[in-house]
């Protein structure tokens, strides 16, 4: 597959050697970067599906929904298959959940417990880490003035580390980061215990610049499907908490769409 360029926005929360991976299954000429300041394109610049530096992308849900409601010729559309990750919770879907952690010696049991607490996320427009947290908080009658704090801490990482360091009582977590950092036996989550998961919601989609042909849409589709298949491919993404890939459409992310419709959440601005 010739000059695929491929960019995420959810290193490092989930490893930059998945993503790699994903990169070496799509074929040698196939250029990735990171942008780790947030979960998507950031608002006030042109994203790069529009300037034409990019072809595929890695996004938190919000990000691609904002990217392309009200649009006539939106910049990006779902690739049309996305990762499904090992969580039991998942139950062999294309979904995750936002696990709200605290350290292991605190006394909340549930989410109800945690009124007036300092609440910290990895940034404004993750789902895992803000807006399920508002979509939970609108459910049930509240708003971020149920935590005493809501601190915005740059990454999922810097949340664990802010909980460990006693910074802030409690963070919502991406479920993937935190099995995995679980299973690397990471010490700042030696101590945690998580005390809700929030969803399940839509899983962070890859998307694909809108005006790349159909049929390489469907050749990038099935690379990664065949590349999970194979025995070198399972064991590879096996690193990472994958066990493959499913299909999505417009309609997976329909019902969260709906959400942030309604508590008016636009996490995309167009410079």
């Amino acid at each position: 597959m010739t000059n695929l360029r491929l960019i995420t926005y959810l290193a490092p929360g989930i490893p930059m050697e998945f993503f790699e991976t994903i990169a070496r299954a799509l074929g040698p000429e196939t250029v990735l970067v990171a942008d780790s300041r947030a979960s998507g394109p950031p608002a006030g610049e042109t994203d790069p599906f529009t300037a034409g530096t990019a072809d595929l992308g890695f996004m938190c849900a919000p990000a691609f929904l904002s990217m392309r409601r009200g649009r006539a010729n939106p910049p990006v559309r779902l690739l049309g298959v996305a990762p499904v990750f090992d969580d039991p919770r998942a139950k062999g879907q294309p979904v995750y959940h936002a696990d709200v952690i605290v350290r292991a010696a605190d006394e909340a049991r549930s989410f109800t417990d945690l009124r007036g607490r300092r609440v910290g996320y990895n940034d404004a427009i993750s789902l895992s880490g803000r807006l399920a947290l508002l979509i939970h908080l609108a459910e049930i009658d509240e708003d971020l003035t149920f935590f005493s704090e809501a601190i915005g801490t740059g990454s999922h990482d810097a949340s664990l580390r802010a909980l460990h360091d006693h910074e802030i009582d409690v963070a919502t977590i991406d479920a993937t980061t935190l099995r995995l950092r679980q299973a690397a036996r990471d010490p700042l989550v030696a101590d945690v215990r998580v005390v809700a998961a929030l969803g399940p919601h839509p899983i962070q989609p890859i998307v694909l610049r809108s005006d790349v042909e159909e049929n390489r849409r469907r050749t990038i589709c099935a690379a990664l499907v065949e590349f999970a298949a194979t025995a070198e491919g399972r064991v590879m993404l096996a690193q990472f908490g994958c066990i493959g890939f499913a299909p999505v459409s417009d309609h997976s992310y329909s019902k969260l769409d709906a959400s942030l419709i309604s508590l008016d959440i636009d996490c995309w601005a167009k410079a």
